[in-house]
């Protein structure tokens, strides 16, 4: 089995176990799951080298009054002169919402400022040349603010995403360490079940 399948397996694995088991996690107000659409650009650095564009779905959990899980599968590009670099990635981090302190437990509070952190794990191919694969780990973090219209339907989320990855580029000679970092800028938008 490739580390591609073996990753995607295991994407699939996540996106389908925490969504069935979080009914069970909810808060006493009963926050709703959010499915959401994501798209991003770099602003400073890159996770492969050079600018990068993403596109990727979020499954936000709820997991208490002002906390939830997010979980974000993304597929993302590089392009670069003799061809570019695709990376499939996976991000899970617990996420604060800021207001929910002020807000009554009996009243939902996953809206308005955010912050999040966890962890991020990718495969990434380069297009051109030897065809190398990169294998990456490491923390993620997260501050946006997300904006909801009503206590479900659609939200609209803008944030600021970075990530460190430290991980090896697979050479047919033997592994080389490699470090990358990137500070993303997102818009998502979804629904709130």
């Amino acid at each position: 089995m490739t580390l591609g399948k073996s990753l995607f397996m295991a994407a699939f694995a996540v996106l389908v176990v925490l969504p069935v088991s979080a009914k069970g996690v909810g808060s006493e107000a009963d926050e709703p799951f959010a499915l959401g659409v994501e798209a991003a650009t770099t602003v400073s650095g890159a996770i492969a080298i050079g600018n990068t564009v993403l596109a990727g779905l979020s499954f936000d959990i709820p997991a208490g009054h002002p906390l939830s899980i997010m979980v974000k599968p993304s597929v993302s590009w590089m392009s670069s002169g003799d061809g570019g670099i695709l990376q499939v990635a996976l991000s899970a981090t617990m996420r604060f919402f800021l207001i929910a302190p002020f807000v009554p437990e009996d009243r939902q509070a996953h809206w308005g400022p955010f912050i999040a952190g966890g962890a991020a794990g990718s495969w990434a191919q380069q297009q051109s040349g030897a065809m190398l694969n990169m294998v990456a780990f490491g923390p993620h973090v997260e501050a946006g603010y997300r904006l909801v219209f009503g206590d479900h339907g659609i939200f609209l989320e803008p944030a600021v995403e970075w990530t460190i990855l430290y991980g090896a580029r697979l050479d047919p000679s033997g592994p080389t360490a490699v470090t990358s970092n990137g500070l993303f800028v997102s818009i998502s938008a979804g629904y709130r079940f």
